[in-house]
């Protein structure tokens, strides 16, 4: 696996780069706290915040690494309670809201995930080369592809694995359990049925 040395880190960049305009002009900034997690992949980033619109209110990044880091997508999310389906996936709420994000020049799909307390990303790339890293776990999923298990900056459990040509990285702010339950549920990438 391919981690970039940043400095700053992303989390760092993200208070300054990302503002919210009230409705009475007001302006507000996340604060550092607010980052959830940094899960970055090679030259790929995925980062959440609790963003300060307010209460359960998400902002997830997508960034890219070509000799800057520049955001390539961007959702805003209200965490809830509005669905309770959950299409055969093993998702670590009851009830939650859900958005996707597709980027078709960048070949990029983004499923997202949240209630109240927790939020959990899918996301797909094209296949990238990695070196396995030394703090890298190896597990084999239930669909038998061999997965990778690592730890963000923020001491968050993310995993990640090649399926029919693409990288598919599995995210959030739960435990390692939970995202190894998430991505066992998960069918084959080329299904119709993904995630």
């Amino acid at each position: 696996m391919n981690h970039l040395k940043i400095s700053p880190p992303l989390r760092e960049a993200i208070i300054h780069q990302y503002e919210v305009t009230f409705k009475d002009g007001k302006k507000a900034n996340p604060e550092k706290n607010s980052v959830i997690f940094e899960t970055t992949l090679g030259s790929s980033s995925i980062v959440a915040i609790r963003s300060p619109e307010g209460k359960n209110n998400y902002a997830i990044f997508l960034y890219e690494f070509n000799n800057k880091w520049i955001i390539n997508g961007f959702q805003r999310l209200q965490g809830g309670k509005d669905f309770s389906d959950k299409e055969g996936l093993d998702l670590p709420m009851g009830k939650f809201n859900a958005l996707n994000l597709k980027i078709p020049e960048k070949n990029i799909k983004l499923w997202t995930f949240a209630d109240e307390k927790v939020i959990v990303t899918i996301t797909v790339y094209n296949r990238v080369p990695f070196v396995e890293s030394s703090n890298s776990e190896k597990i084999s999923l239930s669909n038998g592809n061999e997965a990778y298990i690592t730890t963000d900056r923020l001491k968050n459990k993310y995993l990640y694995y090649f399926d029919t040509g693409k990288t598919i990285v599995v995210s959030g702010n739960v435990s390692e359990q939970k995202i190894i339950n998430l991505a066992n549920s998960l069918p084959t990438v080329d299904s119709t049925f993904f995630p």
